[in-house]
């Protein structure tokens, strides 16, 4: 375990270095906002009902390293938990319908995430 925490298979780690993408929370934002045709400051207000929201904000706690505070008031949210429960929701909505999957790995190739790997 050790060996493969410390990354002794240089191939692999090479390999996944390649496959994961740095990507910021604005630009998850923009490029969904797009998809959904809507204007991505429509996400900051408070109780926004705009289309692909909540994906936004799944696909930033899923890609970006931003954390819960720094993504609120990017959806209109205060609390932590508030943020955490707009993520939660999404998580259940992919679980759900594969259309919303669709959607959401369509934004990952437009932003060149490999998804191949990643749960």
């Amino acid at each position: 375990m050790v060996r493969l925490a410390e990354g002794s298979d240089e191939h692999r780690h090479r390999s996944t270095t390649r496959r994961i993408k740095n990507v910021s929370a604005v630009e998850i934002i923009e490029a969904t906002a797009s998809a959904h045709g809507v204007k991505s400051s429509e996400y900051a207000k408070f109780r926004s009902a705009a289309a692909g929201r909540d994906m936004a904000a799944w696909l930033c706690r899923r890609w970006s390293g931003a954390t819960l505070r720094e993504l609120g008031p990017r959806f209109g949210l205060e609390g932590t938990d508030s943020v955490s429960n707009l993520v939660r929701r999404a998580e259940a909505r992919y679980n759900e319908s594969s259309n919303w999957r669709r959607q959401a790995r369509e934004i990952e190739v437009v932003l060149r995430l490999n998804t191949e790997h990643k749960t």
